[in-house]
């Protein structure tokens, strides 16, 4: 049987903090469809900007969702409502919008949140302050997906491309295993050196023995047309193998062919 309440039980909170169980606002639900205006609207609601950033139960607040979704349109209007850039980078784990627009490809909200204030310092971090030890910069997010634009977006905000994560693997590393030789290029267009693309992580893995263990040959090419010697190609690991070895054991004949 209904129970008659009390009025006040159904006192309704202030429209931006109105949240289901999850922590999921209004906010969160205009950054996801892309409702700059919505967001303005809101801001009038709440006593500061930085109370639409709520968190959910995910950690997600409502410039993550804008960022996933591309909408860049939505990170101005939060900085225009009053949202520090401090708060528009909140990481939680290490996961800040930088990471999801990298992740997505969305290099204009890369731009909007450099545009918004967001240092490259901020950025670049992610894999240096996460208690998941699997977190990755940014760059790297990129760099996996073969989002050379996103990558490009970094660097003109000036993110140092080339930082490594806890296991000081680098975005050519993730280029190099996910078959991403664009992404090379763009690294090397970018400014990074045959070196620095050639950069050892934690095993003594370089970019190529990356390619040559998942069989991408196109990446062998674009490391050579960045200016990689054979004599970088054929270091080796901690284990002592080289990229040659790598590509044998896999059975990848066109990269025995390559590296020999």
């Amino acid at each position: 049987m209904f129970t008659q309440q009390h009025p006040e039980t159904f006192a309704q909170p202030e429209p931006a903090t109105v949240a289901a169980r999850d922590g999921w606002t209004l906010a969160h639900e205009a950054a996801r469809g892309g409702h700059a205006g919505m967001i303005k609207a809101l801001r009038a609601t709440v006593p500061t900007g930085q109370a639409l950033m709520k968190v959910d139960c995910h950690g997600r607040t409502p410039a993550h969702e804008a960022a996933r979704h591309g909408h860049a349109r939505v990170i101005d209007a939060l900085q225009s409502a009053g949202v520090p850039p401090a708060a528009l980078m909140y990481s939680w784990d290490g996961w800040t919008p930088a990471h999801e627009a990298a992740q997505r490809g969305q290099a204009e909200v890369i731009q909007a949140l450099a545009a918004a204030g967001v240092s490259a310092a901020d950025m670049e971090a992610g894999a240096f302050t996460a208690h998941d030890s699997n977190t990755t910069t940014p760059a790297q997010e990129a760099a996996i997906g073969g989002h050379a634009p996103a990558l490009a977006a970094l660097r003109a905000a000036g993110v140092d491309l080339m930082i490594g994560d806890r296991f000081r693997r680098t975005p050519a590393h993730e280029a190099a295993r996910h078959g991403h030789a664009c992404v090379i290029a763009a690294l090397h267009e970018a400014g990074v050196s045959p070196l620095a693309l050639m950069a050892p992580d934690r095993c003594g893995k370089t970019a190529a023995h990356e390619a040559a263990q998942h069989g991408h040959a196109a990446v062998i090419d674009a490391l050579q047309a960045a200016g990689v010697s054979r004599r970088a190609l054929q270091a080796k690991d901690r284990e002592g193998k080289t990229a040659l070895d790598y590509a044998v054991q896999c059975g990848h004949g066109e990269l025995v062919v390559a590296l020999s």
